[in-house]
């Protein structure tokens, strides 16, 4: 039985820019999604997050969320989906209950994450797509090869 991780990399290989994923007007090909995929691998990683460690996933349903997924994947983590809805208390449950220490976020719910990290000082780490510096997802993502080998 083929994992998650490698079924991606294997499609990737074969269907390269064939359309995996279109969210309104952008599409993303297999290749993009693997490729994106391992370059947040190494972020996470380069965060502390290892094998059988919980990522929260706070993000709508978007090509992030998608990409969150696999990265947890590729590292034997476990993606935890946290619902955009969610407000403090459910969001904090979820957080003390796993002890994670690394959570994606967007511009929508990276406050309410924050919050959540007040309280539980092991959340390390609250990782955001689509802010405009050098902390955000895509800036560390770039940083690093689009490839990842364990």
């Amino acid at each position: 039985m083929e994992a998650l991780n490698d079924m991606l990399r294997l499609r990737a290989k074969v269907l390269g820019n064939k359309p995996f994923l279109i969210a309104g007007t952008k599409v993303v090909s297999y290749a993009e999604l693997d490729q994106s995929a391992a370059r947040l691998a190494h972020v996470l990683r380069s965060h502390g997050v290892q094998k059988g460690d919980p990522v929260g996933l706070y993000l709508p349903s978007c090509i992030e969320f998608a990409v969150g997924y696999f990265a947890a994947q590729k590292l034997g983590a476990i993606a935890t989906s946290i619902s955009s809805l969610y407000r403090f208390r459910e969001v904090r449950g979820i957080v003390e209950r796993t002890d994670m220490k690394v959570v994606l976020t967007d511009g929508t719910t990276r406050a309410l994450a924050e919050q959540v990290q007040g309280e539980f000082p092991g959340l390390e780490n609250i990782l955001t797509f689509g802010i405009d510096d050098e902390t955000s997802c895509e800036a560390q993502m770039a940083k690093h090869p689009p490839h990842f080998d364990d």
